[in-house]
């Protein structure tokens, strides 16, 4: 893993409450998780209407997570859409399947894209994501939600991301 994606997944879990004992961000008994992914966006199509451009690509992740019950294969069609590159964009997928060992997670997933950051450490990453995912469990992890928040940067021809949130009843 690249550092920006190390530094994204710090800033990542200082969003879901970090070390902040009086956090109420991660729900009462909930499983906290964080990890990391390599993501490979095949399949790429570019449509550009003049006023706004969208970029659409079935991503492929292999996701390494401190709870096996994350860790696996994530699959998704996502639409990006900038409808001015100073400024960014935004992206989405409502089709996302994290099949790991012990079942399978499907949901959306939504970030706010920025091709130009503040953050020194993302000066080389183009564009560089935030979001958040929200999956249900199925095939052995019925009863159960995901509810993730990421970060993801471009590198070349494939993607890093960093992810935490947690695992809780749904409800």
């Amino acid at each position: 893993m690249r550092i920006p994606t190390i530094l994204a997944a710090v800033l990542v879990l200082a969003a879901c409450g970090g070390s902040d004992p009086g956090s109420t961000s991660v729900p009462e008994g909930a499983t906290p998780v964080n990890g990391t992914a390599i993501c490979d966006p095949a399949g790429k199509t570019v449509r550009d209407s003049g006023e706004e451009m969208t970029v659409t690509a079935r991503w492929t992740c292999e996701m390494d997570a401190t709870d096996a019950r994350v860790s696996g294969l994530l699959e998704m069609q996502v639409d990006e859409t900038v409808a001015d590159a100073a400024i960014g964009g935004w992206a989405s997928s409502d089709d996302a399947v994290l099949t790991a060992d012990d079942g399978t997670w499907s949901g959306e997933l939504t970030a706010a894209m920025s091709y130009d950051s503040v953050l020194p450490q993302a000066r080389y990453i183009d564009p560089i994501w935030m979001g958040q995912a929200r999956l249900t469990g199925d095939d052995g992890l019925d009863g159960l939600q995901l509810d993730l928040y990421v970060a993801a940067g471009y590198y070349d021809q494939q993607i890093e991301l960093g992810f935490a949130g947690w695992i809780a009843d749904a409800g």
